[in-house]
This record gives structure tokens, C-alpha cells and sequence, in this order.
């Protein structure tokens, strides 16, 4: 299967620009404040949000979402230990990804984020509702 989306290296496709690099830890993709991290463990996927999650980056999360969905991943794990914010933009595209996963094989769990993030989840009642680990 090819690994790219077919956008990159042009830099005319896409909502809003975005920087992608690979590095030793895997792909790293960059959108203002704002940076994903994909990481590959034999059948297991983790990615790490860092930065902002919101209105103008959620967009990017729900894609890499939905593209690793549709491919035969074992597990996927959400990091959003080191998010420093998350609006409800965000919170959307989690909640949805979440709703997606139970009716498609439980595979998805959420390490928690800082006290301002996991807040958040606090606030609307999705803290227990959500498949957070420690």
C-alpha cells in the first residue's frame, strides 16, 4: 500500500498547510500550533497530539483518524498527554472517533491529558463515557 495521501510535496492540496516530516520516532505532521505524531508498534498505532487541538486542527485529526480506521490496525491509542488545549472542535472529532470504534471492534484507547485538557471531558461528562487508561 502506498503511505502517502497524494497531497504532499505539491503544497496546493489540503484545507490549510501542513509541514510533515519523518524522524526516528515516525511521522510527524505540523499545523500552526499544533503538531501530530504517528508512531507504529507492529500492529498498534499511537498517536500523540501536542499543542492545540481545535477548530483549525481538528480537521487533520479526524483524517488521520479515518484513513487508520479503514486500515487493519490492531489497536489505536490517543495520547493526549502532552495537548495543551482542546476545544470543542476537538473534543468532536474524539467523541465521534470514540462512537466510530464501539460499533467497529473497541481498538481505541485515550491516555489522558494535563488538568486543563482532561477538564475539559470533566465539564461535558465524557471523562467516564470516553476509553481513557492510565
Amino acid at each position: 500500500m502506498a503511505t502517502g495521501d497524494g497531497n504532499s510535496g505539491n503544497g496546493h492540496h489540503g484545507p490549510l498547510e501542513a509541514r510533515n516530516r519523518v524522524g526516528r520516532e515516525g511521522l510527524v505532521v505540523h499545523k500552526g500550533l499544533f503538531e501530530l505524531q504517528i508512531d507504529r508498534e507492529g500492529s498498534s498505532v499511537i498517536l500523540t497530539l501536542r499543542g492545540e487541538l481545535d477548530l483549525a486542527t481538528a480537521a487533520l485529526l479526524e483524517s488521520t483518524l479515518l484513513k487508520l480506521e479503514a486500515e487493519d490496525v490492531g489497536e489505536m491509542v490517543l495520547d493526549l498527554s502532552q495537548l495543551e488545549f482542546c476545544d470543542s472542535s476537538g473534543l468532536q472529532v474524539i467523541l465521534q472517533a470514540a462512537t466510530r470504534d464501539r460499533q467497529n471492534g473497541n481498538r481505541l484507547s485515550l491516555l489522558k491529558g494535563g488538568p486543563e485538557v482532561q477538564r475539559l471531558f470533566q465539564l461535558t461528562s465524557l471523562e467516564d463515557e470516553l476509553p481513557f487508561v492510565d
